[in-house]
């Protein structure tokens, strides 16, 4: 749910998240983590979450179907 409300904030959309059963081998609950990326590869993020979801939305943006689809 947060993660569809950032997405939706970023995107500038009033639209409403809709809920719908989740398959029986879906995880209830999703919470990743990067820890042991940071621990154990020092790796980190190349962009922030914000940024991710800006440059994916510009790529969808791009795409003729897409865009044709959006009018």
């Amino acid at each position: 749910m947060e993660a569809a409300r950032i997405v939706a904030a970023r995107l500038g959309s009033s639209a409403g998240v809709v809920h719908l059963p989740l398959p029986e081998d879906d995880p209830a609950r999703r919470k990743p983590d990067i820890t042991l990326a940071r621990e154990h590869l020092s790796w980190e993020p190349a962009v922030s979450l914000d940024e991710g979801i800006d440059l994916t939305a510009e790529w969808f943006r791009r795409l003729p179907a897409v865009s044709a689809a959006a009018g």
